[in-house]
């Protein structure tokens, strides 16, 4: 992979001509304490931050609050954005912004994780997936991670050996057709049927449309897989996931997963059973008390800890931040498992505040 400096020069893996180099991403994806003084080096406003907090006990780095995306450009010094992914914007407030210097970090994280969910949970090789998308085509929502996401996994999945051509793996069906079931299933049992043999189905969509699906006693081949992400949108209360994806699977009959991700990050985390999440091994997750920034939601993660809000340390955000605190209530089940639980009420959003103010 090569990765390109402020000027657009650029440098391969491991000559050493950047900061920004290959060999400097490994070296700081093996150790996250190395990836912690490395980022308070080189990007500014996670500097401003820790600085700020002054706060960092043994095991528990500071996390910056994903709110500070919505205000401040976090992306290291001397580089230049080669693309961005925006946040849907549904709450009210400025959409987030993050600005990746080397997309090719966020494409890598995107088809190792996959690969882990797919091979360790489903038992099923990564590339013999047949992705069928419910959400905008990346053309008509550009800076949609999600989007980008889905069309990556759809490209990764290769070439025909047999006719010898590079095609995309996957479907994308219009979103609109959520507002007619029976259009929206024709279409979709019509992308199905015509899957080549040794792929499997693989749906992705927001909840309500699999919920207004099964409300209408629709059912799917059983060798489907679906994986409902994205939120309600307004469309109602969001679902507890473990009821849901039962439900669903009962309905529909065939199995039911949920992806976890944001603009701000560069991984994502998926169920490995109905309604628990985990993120692929080499993300560190913490829980912080809501109430208490800096302190853990408990000793370790046990059942009976408390919940409280979810921070990662995500190593493939090298190029912005990769500690993490979002906006996620969650209930840790171990040391790599959880449930989300819902959004936290109140944040401690005065730091990120000043950041804005001390920008304009």
């Amino acid at each position: 992979m090569k990765l390109v400096d402020g000027n657009g020069n650029g440098h391969m893996a491991g000559t050493g001509g950047s900061v920004w180099s290959r060999q400097a991403f490994e070296r700081c994806f093996a150790e996250w304490e190395r990836l912690y003084w490395w980022q308070q080096s080189y990007v500014p406003v996670f500097r401003e931050w820790v600085l700020r907090r002054g706060r960092r006990t043994k095991s528990l780095p500071v996390f910056l609050p994903i709110e500070v995306f919505r205000y401040r450009v976090v992306l290291g010094e001397g580089l230049v954005p080669r693309s961005v992914f925006r946040s849907s914007g549904t709450t009210g407030r400025p959409p987030a912004r993050h600005f990746r210097a080397f997309p090719e970090l966020y494409r890598e994280s995107v088809w190792r994780g996959f690969t882990w969910w797919s091979q360790t949970v489903m038992g099923w090789s990564s590339d013999r997936w047949w992705h069928i998308s419910l959400f905008p085509a990346p053309a008509i929502r550009q800076h949609s991670s999600l989007n980008t996401m889905i069309a990556w996994l759809m490209e990764k999945t290769l070439s025909d050996a047999t006719q010898q051509l590079v095609l995309p793996r996957g479907t994308w069906i219009a979103p609109e057709l959520s507002k007619d079931v029976a259009r929206l299933y024709t279409a979709l049992m019509e992308a199905i049927a015509v899957i080549p043999g040794g792929y499997r189905p693989l749906v992705w969509g927001p909840p309500f449309v699999f919920i207004a699906l099964a409300e209408r006693g629709k059912s799917l081949p059983s060798e489907t897989c679906i994986i409902e992400t994205g939120g309600m949108k307004g469309r109602g209360p969001e679902p507890d996931r473990r009821t849901l994806h039962r439900w669903l699977a009962r309905r529909l009959g065939c199995s039911v997963h949920s992806e976890f991700g944001m603009c701000e990050l560069s991984v994502q985390a998926y169920t490995v059973e109905a309604g628990v999440f985990a993120f692929p091994p080499w993300v560190h997750i913490q829980v912080e008390d809501p109430q208490v920034p800096g302190k853990l939601a408990g000793h370790r993660m046990r059942r009976h800890v408390r919940p409280g809000r979810l921070c990662l340390i995500d190593p493939y955000n090298f190029e912005t931040c990769a500690f993490l605190a979002t906006e996620d209530l969650v209930q840790p089940l171990n040391a790599t498992c959880f449930q989300v639980i819902g959004r936290l009420e109140t944040c401690d959003l005065r730091g990120c505040h000043l950041l804005w103010t001390e920008a304009h």
